[in-house]
């Protein structure tokens, strides 16, 4: 057996998140270093060190907006926050999306150029400016990343994998059931409070895969933050580190129109294949998974580019919910992948109901993920889970992230 911390690439050894779904009163620097200052609290209350400004050596940014801002006139507020809080020397790495800075940030570490990091995520959804016309080109561009465009896009794109998979509309709502139950922390619940997606009556509007209304929202602030450092130290910090042993990113042509079937990711097939290869682990042994469903039938495309499920994804996950007895009430929904193994999809992670804030929605995934495998979830999914998986993308598809995350057992 491979020794975890000779093949990893960074340790997550402290997380800290804002309750998404919230409007916070902070300026947008001051969200970004609360997030901050709260992975550094819980880092301090479940390890014997205590840390100093010294012992950090750059932090790792993920917002839509100050990747914008950052370098030009929001400067000084930036560094102003966080020399305030972690010392004036302080280096800040500045993207748009949380599953970039954590790309880039895994690979400082394993080159040895850092040894100690802040990841942090935050974005303000709730300002005027977000509400406004999204034609409007002042306007951050992430923001208009959900236009009527790429909703119209998507929509079609359902309407076809229906068609050429002789599935029905109920079928894909069985994905917005999954995700919907999945991500419920509710005691109590069951399988029929859920079903009632499946009916066309009750169907909300702004939950129909088939229409220009379905994707997360973007109209709330948000920030969360982690502690990383390189997997041979992680072990002196804490008693219980999650470990990052793959991180792949691909890129493929952002147009759909000239991809031979629309219906897949080249770049995601492309990512996982080096994620697994550099994990050295493969589809069958993936205990929980979590992929971006910002839009519906994003989650059985990414389910199938992973190899996980084999098409059509829709119809096998509607046939094993639609095989539950109503009052099913076991904590999450469990499938078999194509290997016969048990595994959960999207547990806790779920785009749509956190909210898709652009930098900070990938770092709730990546936190809750990493949670379910070191066992401080509240809502636990599976007993001991060893490896997790977390699929995150671009509003297009065409930009993949695959990040394979490992506890030691």
């Amino acid at each position: 057996m491979v020794d975890i911390t000779s093949k990893a690439a960074a340790a997550i050894v402290s997380t800290f998140t804002l309750k998404p779904h919230e409007r916070y009163l902070q300026s947008f620097e001051e969200i970004a270093a609360t997030a901050a200052m709260g992975a550094v609290n819980s880092f301090e209350s479940n390890s014997r060190i205590r840390l100093s400004r010294k012992d950090f050596d750059g932090i790792f940014l993920s917002s839509a907006t100050a990747s914008n801002v950052i370098g030009r006139e929001g400067q000084h507020s930036w560094e102003t926050i966080f020399a305030s809080n972690f010392g004036i020397n302080i280096d800040i790495h500045a993207f748009s999306k949380g599953s970039e800075a954590l790309h880039h940030c895994i690979t400082e570490l394993k080159a040895g150029e850092v040894d100690f990091v802040i990841l942090a995520g935050c974005d303000k959804r709730s300002d005027e400016q977000h509400v406004g016309d999204i034609s409007n080109k002042s306007i951050d561009p992430n923001l208009r990343l959900w236009n009527w465009s790429w909703q119209n896009v998507y929509a079609t794109i359902a309407s076809k994998y229906l068609y050429e998979s002789m599935t029905s509309h109920e079928d894909l709502m069985a994905i917005a059931i999954n995700d919907k139950y999945n991500a419920s922390n509710k005691k109590g619940k069951s399988l029929k409070d859920f079903l009632s997606l499946k009916s066309k009556k009750l169907r909300r509007l702004s939950y129909d895969p088939l229409t220009n209304n379905d994707y997360a929202l973007t109209t709330y602030d948000g920030a969360a933050a982690l502690i990383l450092c390189s997997p041979e130290k992680a072990f002196e910090y804490v008693q219980n580190p999650v470990f990052i042993t793959s991180s792949a990113s691909m890129t493929s042509p952002s147009e759909f129109w000239t991809q031979d079937n629309p219906l897949s990711y080249p770049g995601l097939e492309k990512a996982v294949r080096k994620a697994y290869q550099s994990a050295k682990i493969s589809p069958k042994n993936i205990d929980v998974v979590s992929v971006d469903t910002k839009v519906t039938i994003v989650g059985p495309i990414a389910l199938e580019g992973l190899g996980l499920i084999k098409y059509p994804a829709i119809k096998k996950i509607s046939e094993h919910i639609n095989s539950l007895e109503p009052n099913y009430s076991e904590s999450h929904i469990k499938y078999k992948n194509d290997f016969g193994k048990e595994f959960i999809i999207n547990p806790n992670g779920s785009t749509y109901e956190i909210g898709n804030i652009p930098g900070v929605s990938g770092l709730y995934r990546l936190i809750n993920l990493s949670k379910q495998l070191n066992g401080t979830a509240k809502n636990q999914v599976k007993p001991e889970p060893s490896i997790g998986l977390l699929q995150e993308q671009s509003a297009s598809g065409m930009k993949q992230m695959v990040h394979i995350l490992e506890v030691e057992r």
